[in-house]
């Protein structure tokens, strides 16, 4: 049985920056690399479903661009943004691994 290569692992990136209003900024970055565009976008349509728990807190953008998967968080709280960013890390694995029993490459 021959399988398609796996996603990269993503490698977060994590600042905390001051903003003009002298609040702090904590963000966090990263991007997994899919197999194909169609499996990039499988997952970054199943993850932009659920909103973040504090919208007011934390803020996702989920970006396919070709076979990258993109997602930036801002937070106003480092705990919110390691609560979020974890949860979201969840979530992504049990997609990946989903797509990788139950995908196009499974069948064959």
């Amino acid at each position: 049985m021959t399988s398609a290569a796996a996603p990269t692992l993503p490698t977060p990136i994590f600042h905390v920056t001051e903003t003009f209003e002298s609040t702090p900024q904590f963000t966090c970055s990263f991007k997994v690399e899919y197999p194909s565009e169609d499996l990039a976008r499988i997952v970054g349509d199943v993850l932009s479903v659920d909103a973040e728990l504090h919208l007011d807190k934390v803020k996702r953008d989920t970006i396919v661009v070709g076979r990258q998967l993109t997602v930036n968080f801002i937070a106003s709280d480092a705990r919110f943004l390691r609560a979020s960013v974890s949860a979201f890390l969840d979530m992504l694995a049990l997609a990946t691994r989903t797509i990788e029993e139950f995908g196009p490459s499974a069948a064959g």
